[in-house]
């Protein structure tokens, strides 16, 4: 074992930045303690303003522990040169702005030299491993399904070694994830989900249908806005959530490639956005026993402008020409802080629209761009009309062989208006192009300070703006 890293003799979960959750869990058990010795409310009472005290003491202000569901992100990180991508600090802020939801780094040292550390925030845990290591976490899961014997496990970790030089995203094992890395997860986590790096977390507490999260074994994320009538089924690379259960793992295990040794000797190779095609194929296509639910979530390079910031991701229709004034951008910041982490609930109004519809199994009819092979293309044609395409879409199977329904809710719902302005809210930005342009490369590298919000403008530029809409930054365009 390497000299930089050490498994601690407990979890890394129960490791002290976790034990503010023992605590208050204690806490909680003190004052049932104190209404049974005591038969009235009084001392109890008592303890409980001591307690609330002390519970913002631990979480702080505003903050509360999600007792379920509770989520667990898992993002496997690699150096790749000398210096950290510019969204590296912006990511981490927007993980530390969601205390409630956790992010597991698995750092792989592929250079030997050390892992960075990223922060020291109570929801972030950072474990640093070899390459050698990363592998053998892979090959003791595998095989503890496969039975190995010891010539196995010496093929399947040379195939593993070899077959990594070709899965620069680290896509190959992406749906097994909370397998392989099982014994860092905090045991309290009933969803887990995978995430990349080039993301900015919008406000979880609001943006995230929690409502609804325990009722799927799928969680995946679509565009938004969507306003085709043509919708694909899959999990994005970027973002994903799953049922954090032996049985919805088990049935991840089941997929061909994975069912045996032989099976992944010898079938094809992985492709390398095995996420977004074969994987998602796998889950909403070939099998019906999974149950699932698309939602509205990911804001990409958005034709307008979007916001970001600590209260989360918000986008507009509106224009950088428009925005003439120090009033109209004072207007906006109260646009995209005006959720303050309310949601708008239930996700599943009395008024939404749900109704059955058909799965198309490939994508020989599909009419936009695929970026991966037409066969493993799973999507959804919606009947509805052009108003109701502009409407929020939900797309789901509630029962294990169950049917496929579309679901339209009132995009209104979530509209933030300001007169002539309006702003809606997105669970994340993702960096598709953009993080690529030199403009971007300008950012400041100590990400945002409080009160500040990052503008961008299309995916050409971006501006910084304090607490009082004074831009104080701006990147330039290329």
């Amino acid at each position: 074992m390497s000299d930089y890293y050490q498994l601690e003799p407990t979890p890394v979960w129960a490791q002290p930045k976790r034990s503010r959750w023992w605590f208050a869990g204690a806490v909680a058990a003190l004052l049932c303690v104190a209404y049974l010795v005591f038969g009235d409310s009084t001392v109890a009472s008592d303890l409980a303003e001591k307690a609330s005290t002390t519970t913002k003491q631990i979480f702080g202000a505003g903050t509360s522990p999600q007792a379920s569901p509770k989520i667990t992100v898992i993002l496997i990180w690699q150096e790749r040169g000398n210096s950290s991508p510019a969204y590296t600090p912006y990511f981490f802020q927007s993980v530390e702005a969601n205390p409630d939801v956790d992010l597991l780094l698995i750092n792989v040292d592929k250079e030997e030299k050390g892992c960075t550390t990223f922060s020291n925030a109570t929801n972030v845990q950072e474990v640093c491993m070899s390459v050698a290591e990363y592998h053998q976490l892979h090959v003791d899961f595998l095989c503890k399904r496969w039975q190995c014997t010891d010539e196995d496990r010496r093929n399947l970790l040379n195939e593993l070694v070899k077959r990594g030089t070709e899965d620069p995203n680290n896509s190959f094992f992406r749906i097994l994830r909370n397998g392989i890395f099982s014994k860092y997860i905090n045991p309290a986590t009933t969803i887990w989900g995978w995430c990349d790096a080039d993301t900015f977390w919008g406000n979880f507490s609001s943006a995230f249908p929690w409502d609804i999260a325990s009722d799927f074994d799928i969680l995946a994320v679509s565009g938004q806005p969507a306003y085709s009538n043509q919708r694909l089924l899959f999990t994005r690379g970027h973002m994903a959530f799953f049922r954090n259960t032996p049985e919805v793992l088990e049935k991840m295990h089941e997929y061909p490639k994975f069912s045996s040794l032989s099976s992944f000797l010898m079938l094809p190779s992985t492709r390398k956005e095995a996420e977004e095609s074969e994987f998602s194929h796998y889950i909403f296509a070939e099998r019906n026993d999974f149950t699932f639910v698309t939602f509205e979530g990911m804001v990409n390079e958005y034709d307008a402008t979007v916001f970001i910031s600590e209260h989360g991701v918000f986008y507009s229709d509106v224009k950088k020409e428009d925005i003439v004034s120090d009033e109209i951008r004072q207007r906006l910041l109260g646009l995209v802080s005006a959720s303050n982490g309310k949601p708008i609930r239930p996700t599943f109004s009395e008024e939404g629209v749900e109704t059955e519809t058909h799965l198309y199994l490939n994508g020989s009819h599909y009419e936009g761009a695929l970026w991966f092979p037409e066969q493993y293309a799973t999507y959804i044609e919606t009947d509805w009309d052009d108003y109701a395409n502009h409407q929020k879409a939900y797309f789901l199977r509630r029962e294990a062989l169950g049917p496929v329904t579309e679901r339209m809710e009132q995009r209104s719902r979530y509209v933030l208006h300001d007169e002539d302005l309006s702003a809606e809210e997105a669970l994340y930005k993702h960096w598709q192009g953009e993080k690529r342009k030199a403009w971007f490369k300008r950012l400041p590298q100590e990400g945002l300070k409080d009160g500040e919000v990052f503008v961008q403008y299309r995916d050409t530029e971006g501006e910084i703006w304090d607490a009082h809409g004074q831009v104080i930054f701006e990147t330039g365009t290329d």
